[in-house]
């Protein structure tokens, strides 16, 4: 039961390319692997150039195997063998492995192989030149292809799914929902591919950093395009529901940028476990996770919350910290959208204790601060709130705001003050979280525009209609540029 039909197995630096695309192996798939293991054992390298799987089988596909490295005493003769056994085409290979070994194994007289090795280190010398810049060409060729999104994911396929699936609806505002959603998802698909590329070529450079950086920036990306890949598959079923909610939730979409932004990486938890078994669980977990958070921003809770519920023990069976407290932040947020408010403090707790220990402050700071909402206004526990908000302070001052935007925990304190009828002491949190998104440069977002209704829905319940009126007509007119006239949020 570990392997499925369809499933790709192996590891990428010895895979050749049928396997990579999950097709039929066979004789032929083993005697590349033979030629890549022999090539790393007589040169030193793996033949393929490439720090990621996406690099790795771009380099595969086409064949792109290294050139030999200067002073190199491996003969041209078994160069050609290697070369000919690590074809991307099967049918050019060697019949099978028989005919590779007596290939091998083929006596050459001594003079021919020393006429060989001086021809050979000629031929280096002279194309040295002429090799490095085809290889930087290749190398270019590859991160421009690594920078390209999966198919299915946003291409023209499936714009028309979701258009389909929105006109379906018979949505008065259907159309101009997509509209809007395609214009976000455009821009948000583009940064992801920039990013992609500029991390590949950094990498090919030697200047994006410390290895350590640079393996969280691409981690980072792996999971911005799963919640890419997650929120269009969803939007590709959508009911009436999902449409009304389908500019919010694009809107909601972490930020590619973040994965560039050292700040934002240093908070964001320990590298990947080194067991690759482990480490390819810890991936799986955090590709259904990403569909947990978007089922959240199309306020679609019961889904959320079964599926949380299974990734939790998924995560605790990994042993990696890390992923546990993701996977409980995440079980949190679904019971605070579903508002069943005892459950969402318990996990939310545990989430944000699990994040300290494994050195995740922004899993840590996501959840106090949503315990701020859930203890204050939903259970009526304003100490235990005004205790995670200092929490959350504490850590937001150590690690920086890039761990969290401050206006999140303003917001939060703003309920937890209406909540207790104090008028003016909410009002001023929310200004305060309003002022931190317009400095930030989000002063027409859909967060602002639900901070300004705040201002205004306070101010109205203080019994001071004229001054709430302002800001409840901006929200109106926000809400319309946003989401369009006959959008029921407008």
């Amino acid at each position: 039961n570990i392997t499925q039909c369809g499933a790709i197995l192996g590891t990428p630096a010895y895979m050749p390319p049928e396997q990579f695309l999950g097709g039929d192996v066979d004789a032929r798939s083993d005697q590349f692997s033979f030629c890549a293991a022999l090539y790393e054992a007589l040169y030193g390298e793996l033949p393929f150039p490439g720090r990621s799987f996406g690099e790795i089988f771009a380099a595969v596909r086409k064949g792109r195997v290294r050139t030999a490295p200067p002073g190199s005493s491996v003969p041209a003769w078994l160069r050609a063998i290697l070369l000919r056994g690590l074809s991307p085409d099967p049918a050019a290979r060697f019949p099978s492995m028989d005919a590779l070994v007596a290939e091998l194994m083929r006596d050459r007289t001594a003079r021919r192989r020393r006429l060989l090795a001086v021809a050979a280190a000629v031929l280096l010398a002279a194309g040295l030149a002429w090799a490095w810049s085809a290889w930087r060409e290749a190398d270019s060729g590859a991160c421009e292809e690594v920078g390209s999104l999966p198919a299915g994911v946003w291409d023209a396929a499936a714009r028309d799914r979701i258009r389909a699936a929105f006109l379906a609806t018979g949505k008065p505002y259907a159309k101009s929902t997509f509209d809007r959603v395609s214009v976000a998802l455009d821009a948000h698909a583009g940064s992801w591919a920039k990013a992609r590329r500029a991390a590949c070529e950094a990498e090919r450079a030697a200047s994006g950093g410390a290895p350590e950086v640079l393996a969280r920036r691409d981690e980072c990306l792996v999971q911005r395009l799963d919640q890419l890949r997650a929120l269009t598959g969803l939007l590709a079923q959508a009911d009436a529901s999902t449409v009304e909610h389908a500019v919010q939730a694009t809107q909601a979409l972490a930020a590619v940028e973040d994965c560039s932004d050292p700040a934002r990486l240093a908070g964001g938890g320990v590298s990947m476990p080194a067991d690759p078994a482990i480490r390819e669980e810890v991936r799986g977990i955090r590709k259904r996770a990403a569909r947990g958070w978007a089922l959240l921003d199309l306020v679609r809770a019961e889904p959320a919350v079964e599926l949380a519920d299974g990734l939790l023990a998924e995560a605790r069976a990994t042993g990696f910290r890390p992923v546990e407290a993701e996977a409980l932040d995440l079980l949190g947020a679904a019971h605070q959208a579903a508002t069943t408010f005892e459950r969402a403090s318990t996990f939310l707790s545990d989430a944000a204790f699990a994040a300290v220990s494994a050195g995740s402050d922004v899993v840590a700071v996501d959840a106090a601060i949503r315990l701020v909402y859930v203890a204050g206004y939903g259970l009526n526990r304003v100490d235990v709130a005004r205790l995670w908000a200092r929490w959350a302070d504490a850590v937001i001052v150590r690690s920086g705001d890039a761990v969290a935007p401050r206006w999140r925990l303003e917001s939060g304190l703003g309920f937890v003050e209406f909540g207790l009828g104090r008028h003016d002491e909410a009002v001023a949190h929310f200004r305060r979280a309003l002022a931190d998104l317009e400095r930030s440069g989000q002063a027409d977002s859909r967060d602002a525009a639900a901070v300004v209704k705040d201002i205004g829905v306070v101010l109205q319940d203080r019994g001071s209609p004229l001054e709430s009126l302002p800001y409840v007509k901006r929200a109106a007119e926000m809400a319309e540029r946003a989401l369009g006239p006959a959008h029921p949020e407008t």
